[in-house]
């Protein structure tokens, strides 16, 4: 999913720095109803890696719109908050196809590789399980 929205939408232009004014209104918009400015809100919130923007993001993780979630982990993956991993853990049973996996990677990725089904208080599917155990990536 993550791979064929980029190949859908070239890359947002966002600005080389942002006010506080600006960061509220990017704050604002992860909830708007347009679906392409909560997109560009994500985006931008994590390419600029604004830790504020972490809760808001984290909810967004709990969100049916696939597409969403993708990017909320990915804007989480860039900020690089370690502390998301107990609510990566919350959502990662119920995740699926791409976001499965990202969701694996940024976990393992968080905690240097430690992370293994007994990290779980559910049993985890093999595909799951399968995506925790891939080697991590250089990033």
């Amino acid at each position: 999913l993550l791979g064929l929205y980029a190949d859908r939408v070239s890359a947002f232009d966002v600005p080389e720095s942002l006010s506080d004014q600006e960061i509220g209104q990017l704050l604002d918009l992860l909830f708007c109803e347009e679906h392409q400015l909560r997109i560009y809100s994500i985006y931008a919130l994590g390419e600029k890696r604004i830790q504020s923007a972490v809760p808001r993001l984290v909810c967004l993780l709990f969100e049916r719109d696939e597409e969403i979630v993708g990017e909320a982990l990915l804007a989480l993956r860039k900020i690089g908050e370690r502390k998301t991993l107990v609510f990566l853990r919350d959502i990662y049973p119920r995740m699926s196809g791409e976001n499965l996996e990202f969701c694996a990677k940024t976990m393992n990725e968080f905690s240097d590789g430690a992370i293994d089904a007994s990290y779980f208080d559910v049993e985890l599917s093999k595909d799951h399980q399968e995506a925790l155990s891939a080697p991590l990536e250089p990033t």
